[in-house]
């Protein structure tokens, strides 16, 4: 194995073992001062979370962008894939409703329309990539079993 690919396994198995430790923590860890039902290393473990994703988006960015530098070809069905992810954020953003919720007893500050378009809009691209997964899979099979 290359020297970059140890280096890698090894960063992965260490971030895993992190990921681990931070959800045991926030499972089995002790309680907010004053709280029930809170974890105290709540906060961390979410901090890491948000961490862990937009290393990952900005990964994903910078070797897309190596690669469609290497592979000028490359970088029209780059640019046909962004387009076809923009369309689809943009329809779930037409889609989800900005009306403030009433629920009884929350007095919080994140029951505002832009918080809840964000939300529905995350949650309907969720379950787009959903059904577009268990679509992919089981179209797969099926196109493997008459290979």
């Amino acid at each position: 194995m290359k020297l970059g690919g140890k280096i890698a396994s090894i960063v992965m198995y260490v971030l895993m073992i992190l990921s681990v430790v931070f959800s045991a923590l926030t499972l089995f860890g002790p309680m907010a001062e004053g709280s029930t039902d809170m974890p105290e290393y709540l906060g961390l473990t979410l901090d890491w979370t948000i961490g862990m994703l937009l290393g990952a988006v900005l990964l994903v960015l910078v070797f897309e962008l190596l690669y469609a530098i290497s592979n000028p070809a490359s970088a029209i069905k780059t640019l046909v894939s962004l387009g076809i992810t923009i369309v689809v954020i943009g329809i779930c953003w037409a889609f989800a409703d900005g009306t403030p919720l009433n629920i009884v007893g929350y007095e919080g500050s994140e029951n505002v329309p832009i918080m809840l378009k964000i939300t529905d809009t995350g949650m309907f691209l969720f379950y787009i990539i959903f059904a577009v997964s268990i679509i992919s899979i089981v179209a797969t099979e099926v196109y493997n079993m008459f290979k």
